[in-house]
């Protein structure tokens, strides 16, 4: 019976309909008007009754009810899905596919006792166009970092993790800053508590993040870090591959916290409050005392100031760096708060200001540079992507502000040059350093060891061994350094640590320019758009440094470099990491966060005496600066120290404070003796920490002579003079050992031994005369002239006598002898 309102013949079915299946958009429908429920069809079938419209069935049927069907198939139940998103995809796709089968009539047919069958209902077709079903995509989770939706208390735990973290490293490079910066080893491994195990919670709570860290960078990184980290270790001198340690383990630790893409609302604060730090402590000492110097530790000069560390180059060490970076946040990030970007420009104002108090000429022209880099790449980018119009203008501009900076940079470090007595020029003041020297006795050094090198600070003891006096002249400092950090690593670790270290900078450097020129920085990101050219400006200006300075050699600055070399490599982490520590992380990911538990443990486990014994350290730095503390007080804090942290400068310190007090003629008998013991016992000490330590040995031997152990004292004469001999004009070892002699010789004379006593006064003239020709010379000529013919005499009275000198197979003729 046709509906009203509705023609004969409507109710037929579309085939078009039918065929294609239900329309897009009708997953089932509820009741609408009389109509019995129509379910949602699974994808598997679907009733072709309602592929056109709603089926409506008769009102009112007119013959009884069919007989009771024989029992039909069931249908296929539905699969669940695994996952609510699973089940949503699982119908996308079958929706998408048209994956659908007719669903039959079970129903048997009538008997021949039944009425005929009812016509078929009509069915009203929709009146509203057909929707149309878009597919959404779902963004899939990349295979880096994929979540754990069943286990959220991971997931809160990683969250609750990455600020602790984050506060522990950061406090452990303030530690840095205000007690790391020198060549303690206290000082340096103190932060490592904090440092290292922030670090480590970090990398733990972020595999995602440092999974993406590139392939070519994560090569030459953990290369790196781990062929300089064996190579501490490995070290001909334990005590001095400590030193280098924290460096290595420092700055691949702050490398690994900057790919983790730390927030920057507490990185930006935290470089801010060290820089603020640095200023307020370099206006006191200009303005009121020149002489401060924060927890102890005294100035070296007060040529310029220092800041919170005791020697203005470094400070002016971590300005190069600090400079660039925040100079470009400035410039480079757009968008920012006008009050946020007033502050930044005081700070910056401070941070230049500081670098020109420090009277620094190395840091004022790296400093310069780089944020002359910083500039022009930043510059670069507005460049290409700004309106022809405004091209014109930005080059325009940024020439004209290049000249004028370059033009005010070379300004500043003449008037520095001069006020330093250096002279106007350039030149001039670079050729009166002994640093050139020191550069080709370097270089000498690596090509002795031209692929590993001769271990961590063999710089320090190798120059005066292998000392040219015609390449130094009269400069008589102490050359712990070589004043150019690539032939110290070159001289310590050789070309295959160099490559390593140039290969991860190049790295840096030519992935950071491409960021900028592929314009893929995000501008809203406040920690992205700009840290490309920031970071290389920080690299131009520690290179440039590093060619006249050993700035990558001090713990709180090379750590600030790590940090923001790391922003670089973290900025490709995708925005989706959540969760890092749920995620499938792959290998670059676990393998970064397991090299950081091996620096980090490192750090902490080969300073744990310096870590532990932290206060007796320091009420020793105490002692040693405090013009009120006498003798006694200084020697306590001496042997407790050097019971507790024994290294090789605290033993020979001690030792020589033992050695005086033996020596002194106003100490009692017992004093003298128990100082003598002592000294004896903590210079055996500092030898064998240090067995290429010429002074160690020079003054052991004389503890030996004092305490009457003639042969015992002898071998350590002539270790010293072996490691010595080319710089006897500053130590006069053989002068010592010539003594030495004449005292063994006068003796054999006395007991009427006059062929041995022969032999002792010609090797003592030998090294007497060796001595005063290498220009040691305390005495005048005449006291000289007046010692020689004293062993004269006694040489010819015993040839008089017709004696031959006995052989000496033990006693060697001074080397200078044999290589002249």
């Amino acid at each position: 019976m046709p509906l009203k309102g509705s023609s004969e013949g409507e109710g037929d079915e579309d085939p078009k309909r039918s065929a294609a299946g239900p329309p897009k958009g009708s997953r089932g429908l509820g009741k609408q008007g009389s109509g019995p429920e129509i379910r949602k069809a699974p994808p598997a079938a679907l009733p072709a009754e309602v592929a056109g419209g709603i089926h409506l069935p008769d009102p009112a049927p007119l013959s009884p009810a069919p007989a009771d069907p024989p029992p039909a198939e069931a249908p296929p139940e539905d699969p669940p899905p695994a996952t609510e998103e699973a089940g949503d995809d699982a119908w996308d796709d079958a929706w998408d596919d048209g994956d659908w089968d007719e669903e039959v009539d079970e129903t048997p047919e009538h008997s021949e006792e039944a009425p005929p069958p009812r016509p078929a209902p009509e069915v009203v077709p929709f009146a509203t166009p057909k929707p149309q079903l878009r597919r959404v995509k779902k963004r899939k989770a990349p295979k880096s970092a994929t979540t754990h939706a069943s286990n959220p208390a991971v997931e809160r735990f990683a969250r609750a993790i990455r600020p602790t973290g984050l506060f522990l490293f950061f406090f452990g490079w303030w530690l840095a800053v205000l007690f790391g910066h020198g060549f303690d080893l206290h000082r340096l491994y103190w932060p490592a508590l904090f440092a290292g195990t922030g670090a480590i919670m970090l990398a733990a709570t972020s595999l995602g993040r440092l999974s993406d860290f590139p392939w070519t960078g994560f090569f030459f990184f953990c290369a790196g870090s781990l062929y300089f980290l064996v190579s501490a270790w490995a070290s001909p001198v334990y005590d001095l591959g400590r030193l280098d340690l924290p460096l290595v383990c420092g700055f691949g630790l702050s490398v690994i916290v900057g790919a983790t893409k730390p927030d920057w609302r507490y990185v930006a604060p935290t470089l801010a409050a060290v820089a603020l730090g640095h200023a307020a402590a370099g206006i006191y000492q200009e303005f009121v005392d020149p002489t401060f110097a924060v927890f102890r530790h005294p100035r070296s000069d007060t040529f310029g100031v220092s800041g919170l560390y005791y020697h203005r180059n470094y400070l002016a060490g971590f300005l190069e760096i600090f400079i660039p970076f925040w100079g470009t946040m400035i410039f480079g990030h757009r968008g920012a708060r006008p009050l946020t970007v007033g502050f930044n420009t005081i700070v910056l104002v401070l941070a230049g200001a500081l670098l020109v108090l420090t009277n620094s000429r190395g840091g004022l022209a790296a400093a310069g540079i780089g944020f002359l880099v910083a500039m022009f790449i930043v510059g670069i980018a507005r460049w290409r992507s700004g309106r022809r119009k405004t091209r014109g203008a930005i080059i325009a501009l940024g020439g004209t502000a290049t000249v004028v900076f370059v033009t005010a940079l070379v300004f500043l470090v003449r008037i520095v040059f001069q006020q330093r007595g250096k002279g106007a020029q350039l030149s001039e003041g670079i050729a009166d350093e002994g640093r050139l020297g020191l550069v080709g006795i370097a270089y000498e050094r690596w090509m002795s060891q031209p692929l590993f090198g001769n271990g961590s600070r063999s710089f320090s003891y190798e120059a005066i061994t292998h000392w040219d006096p015609s390449r130094m002249g009269t400069w008589v400092g102490s050359p712990n350094m070589v004043h150019n950090d690539y032939l110290q690593v070159l001289a310590d670790y050789g070309a295959v640590g160099l490559i390593l270290l140039l290969g991860f900078t190049a790295w840096v450097v030519i992935f950071a320019v491409r960021r900028v020129m592929s314009a893929r920085t995000d501008r809203r990101r406040p920690g992205e758009g700009w840290i490309p050219a920031a970071m290389v400006g920080a690299i131009a200006a520690s290179a440039v440094h590093g060619l006249v300075d050993f700035n990558l050699h001090i713990l709180p600055n090379i750590m600030m470099l790590g940090i923001v070399v790391g922003l670089m490599p973290g900025m490709v982490a995708r925005k989706n990491h959540e969760v890092d520590i749920a995620g499938k992380a792959r290998f670059k990911g676990p393998a970064l966060a397991i090299l950081a538990v091996i620096l980090g443990l490192s750090w902490i486990t080969n300073g744990w005496r310096e870590i532990l014994y932290v206060p007796t350290l320091l009420r020793l730095e105490e002692a040693v600066n405090s013009t009120e503390a006498d003798d006694d007080d200084l020697l306590d804090a001496y042997r407790e120290a050097f019971q507790k942290a024994p290294n090789f400068r605290i033993a020979r310190s001690y030792a020589d404070k033992e050695l005086g007090r033996a020596t002194d003629p106003d100490a009692t008998a017992l004093a003298q003796e128990i100082g003598l013991s002592e000294a004896v016992r903590a210079y055996a000490a500092s030898a064998e920490r240090h067995p290429l330590d010429g002074i160690t040995h020079l003054n052991h031997a004389v503890a030996l002579r004092n305490a009457d152990r003639f042969d015992e004292a002898t071998e350590a004469f002539q270790r010293a003079i072996d490691l010595l001999w080319r710089r006897e004009q500053k130590y006069g070892a053989m002068l010592v050992f010539s003594v030495h002699l004449a005292q063994k010789a006068d003796a054999l004379f006395e007991a009427k031994e006059r062929a041995e006593a022969l032999a002792y006064f010609e090797r003592a003239k030998q090294y007497f005369q060796e001595s005063w020709r290498l220009n040691h010379r305390p005495d005048s000529y005449q006291d000289h002239k007046q010692d020689l013919d004293w062993l004269d005499a006694h040489i010819d009275h015993i040839r008089k006598k017709g004696f031959l000198p006995s052989p000496l197979p033990n006693i060697k003729p001074p080397p200078s002898l044999v290589d002249p």
